[in-house]
């Protein structure tokens, strides 16, 4: 954030580019960038128990043949790790479902988004009137 502050009076200057344009363009790199720094505090909450796995005495069960106390931090592990590729999963998910920008669609598609839009908003107002007439009957 802090280099694109810097950068970011001389880029929003130009009267070609909206504040909005310069989001949809930085969007990637603030995805990729917030995910690398989780990542990589996930790999620190992971490693961090298993550096405490190391310093953990107990017996060993002989009929386990390992110490019933290692084994929590080896399910945290595991837990960890499977909702940081989860929130990292959602995240791109929600990414690629995102619809492109209205500019870039063809005419045809801009023809069938108003379409659409018309034939909801006349949906709107029938059921709005189908409501007032029930309202006036006694």
């Amino acid at each position: 954030q802090g280099l694109t502050g810097v950068g970011s009076p001389a880029i929003t200057n130009d009267p070609a580019r909206s504040v909005s344009e310069l989001r949809k363009l930085t969007t990637p790199y603030h995805r990729f960038f917030g995910c690398a720094a989780f990542t990589l505090g996930i790999t620190t909450v992971c490693s961090g128990f298993v550096e405490k796995q190391a310093f953990i005495k107990c017996q060993i069960d002989p009929m386990y043949k390992y110490c019933t106390a290692l084994q929590l931090p080896n399910v945290l592990v595991v837990l960890a790790a499977t909702i940081g590729v989860c929130a990292i999963g959602t995240i791109y998910a929600r990414a690629s479902r995102q619809q492109p920008d209205r500019a870039q669609w063809s005419e045809e598609e801009q023809r069938e988004d108003a379409r659409t839009e018309l034939m909801s908003a006349s949906r709107q107002r029938r059921s709005q009137r189908t409501e007032e007439v029930d309202d006036l009957e006694y």
